[in-house]
């Protein structure tokens, strides 16, 4: 999958994350399971921080792309299998 500006992927503690920004309602689960991985930009559109710590709690990833309600986000392991949602 190509990153394009609807659509966001990086590599955060072991695990593939996408972002369909097009999907985003704006709806904030996933800023607030984990502000250190994702933020809102400038039109209440999810992306990832700039700048992602090392240690972030894998689970919090997870948790945070379950949560979303239109399944914006996306999480796979090394060998593409997804784990969320």
């Amino acid at each position: 999958m190509s990153e394009t500006d609807s659509t966001l992927q990086r590599t955060i503690a072991g695990l593939n994350v996408v972002i369909d920004r097009d999907a985003c309602i704006s709806i904030g689960a996933c800023t607030k399971t984990a502000p250190e991985v994702f933020e809102f930009d400038d039109r209440q559109v999810v992306r990832f921080l700039s700048e992602i710590p090392d240690d972030v709690d894998r689970d919090s990833v997870l948790e945070a792309c379950g949560v979303c309600p239109v399944q914006a986000l996306s999480a796979f392991d090394a060998d593409g299998d997804q784990l969320a949602p």
